[in-house]
This record gives C-alpha cells, structure tokens and sequence, in this order.
C-alpha cells in the first residue's frame, strides 16, 4: 500500500522528463503546421 503512491510519483515525474525532452520539438512542428493555415486565412 505504501509502494503505490512512490510508482504513482515516479510515473508522473518520468512523463514530465518525457514531456521536457519532446516539448520543444512538438511545439516547433505544430508551429511550422500552423503557419500555413494562417497565411491561407490572412490571404482568403
């Protein structure tokens, strides 16, 4: 019972390692996509 919520903290601190190390990338891709979409607005 006492192991639980220790594997509950490891498992939340090992996504937020995860989401560190691919956060800039995704951001930078999901930027590029939107620029796109953007101009076709602004042209339209």
């Amino acid at each position: 019972m006492s192991s639980c919520p220790s594997i509950f903290f490891r498992q939340q601190h090992q996504v937020f390692f995860v989401y560190l190390l691919l956060g800039p990338p995704v951001l930078f891709y999901l930027v590029r996509l939107a620029v796109p979409f953007l101009s076709v607005i602004l042209l339209m």
